[in-house]
């Protein structure tokens, strides 16, 4: 705790960061041009679990709806985002719920204030994203939520009901596990439903491989459960017949139906890696070899160090492998 009440005997050892919230309920938050409706940056907020959001707007505001970053477990229940630059933007949340929200990427009133030329044709029309380093296990759960609004001819920016998010990607690999099924998607087609786009191609840090999202209830596709896969990935697509996938139009994204998926994380020390390592994988018939790519980098003075380890997704359909790291000459 800061400023003159940090001094306090009361106060004494007290971390605001993790404290557990009072009721916090039918609030709304529009029209803001700064980062977001509402927000939990800068100093971020590690929330006991059961924290909950309940029936909260965020509307008409310019960048996110919600920006919750250094971020756990908050339980987003009910309430609406609506016309915002992001409905969501999850980076660094962990268990991040939404349950049984409105998500609008352009509402009726937002088109008809553009039809009638009192505001711009700017697509403010994001939905929620995915951080892509959510870590498994602790990935963003998004269920009984409907979706509308998205489907509106805009370009540019995260335009989608769910989208894989763009900031600060560790490693370049997505090693998050969301959960998401029993959602509505009004008539919204798969292009408008899902796109991972924003995160491969339109990383500052380091773009995004290796993308798969389980698609639970089939109510995502709109057809049968089943995985979506990143396109041109080997590492994901090697060892499943993906000639029976559907390609998700423009999404970067493949919709494989009923395949059994398991994902597992290989990691190296980085200083191995700038030897070129590679690691290789097998089921018998079929070999997928990855390079491991360097960590990203973080200056942080002289008072903290990190270990650097570089990451390998293993996106492998249910069977038994043998894998072997190798340096080169490659064998």
């Amino acid at each position: 705790m800061r400023g003159p009440s940090a001094e306090l005997g009361i106060n004494n050892g007290i971390n605001p960061k993790v404290l557990p919230q009072k009721p916090f309920r039918d609030n709304a938050s529009h029209s803001s041009g700064f980062r977001a409706g509402f927000t939990t940056y800068f100093s971020g907020y590690h929330a006991p679990p059961g924290t909950v959001w309940e029936n909260i707007k965020a509307y008409k505001n310019s960048e996110a709806g919600l920006f919750q970053h250094g971020t756990t477990n908050i339980d987003f229940q009910g309430g609406l985002l609506a016309d915002n630059g992001q409905a969501a933007h999850n980076f660094g949340h962990d268990n991040a719920i939404y349950d049984g929200t409105e998500v609008i990427g352009r509402s009726e009133h937002m088109q008809f204030l553009i039809d009638e030329g009192r505001i711009g044709t700017h697509c403010n029309a994001g939905g929620l994203s995915l951080q892509p380093n959510e870590g498994m296990g602790r990935g963003t759960t998004i269920r009984n939520t409907s979706f509308k609004g998205f489907d509106n001819g805009c370009s540019g920016g995260p335009k989608y009901a769910i989208h894989v998010g763009n900031s600060q990607v560790r490693n370049g690999v997505f090693d998050a596990s969301p959960t998401i099924f029993n959602n509505s998607f009004a008539d919204e087609p798969i292009s408008s439903r899902i796109n991972a786009c924003w995160g491969i191609h339109n990383s500052g840090d380091n773009f995004v491989r290796t993308v798969v999202i389980e698609d639970v209830d089939g109510s995502l596709s709109g057809t049968s459960p089943g995985f979506f896969v990143q396109v041109e990935q080997p590492a994901v697509t090697s060892f499943f017949d993906n000639t029976t996938c559907s390609e998700v139009p423009d999404g970067c994204l493949l919709f494989c139906e009923n395949i059994c998926l398991r994902l597992g994380i290989v990691s190296i020390s980085q200083d191995l890696t700038t030897r070129n390592f590679q690691m290789h994988i097998s089921d018998g018939s079929n070999t997928a070899s990855v390079s491991f790519n360097n960590a990203h980098s973080y200056s942080c003075g002289h008072s903290c160090h990190f270990v650097r380890l570089s990451r390998l997704l293993l996106i492998l359909h249910c069977h038994s492998y043998f894998c072997k790291i190798s340096c080169p000459p490659y064998t």
